[in-house]
């Protein structure tokens, strides 16, 4: 996981540089009135996904959803979101694994939390 600000982006240019190149040319073009979606930024290795949501009032409302194929950029268009990250191990599973959404959604762990600030000028890169 990566956790940092937009104008330190660059700083991972050559850990992943054909992603790198995807991220900043999709975070240019992103905007508050960007429409809802699925977006492919460097084909099903890294997508996006752009929908509105309530911040969520407390941790114990929150799972933990785990990726097996993709890797997740987050990131804030308008306001800010605490949102809590751990790691995957050891973690009850709440759904079954969907291949299609390449998604699994967990119950907390609060033991092994990580709160995360996002908003306009910080991501979240979960590889």
């Amino acid at each position: 996981m990566i956790y940092d600000e937009w104008n330190c982006f660059g700083n991972y240019r050559s850990m992943f540089p054909e992603v790198a190149d995807a991220v900043e040319n999709f975070y240019r073009k992103i905007s508050e009135t960007l429409l809802c979606g699925h977006f492919e930024i460097c084909g099903k290795r890294l997508v996006a996904d752009i929908f509105q949501t309530e911040t969520i009032s407390s941790r114990e409302n929150t799972v933990w959803e785990v990726h097996q194929v993709f890797a997740d950029l987050q990131t804030i268009l308008s306001g800010e979101s605490l949102n809590f990250r751990c790691r995957p191990e050891g973690l009850v599973a709440k759904t079954e694994y969907n291949a299609k959404t390449d998604s699994q959604l967990f119950l907390p762990d609060f033991q092994e939390e990580t709160s995360l600030l996002l908003n306009k000028k910080r991501f979240a890169l979960f590889l």
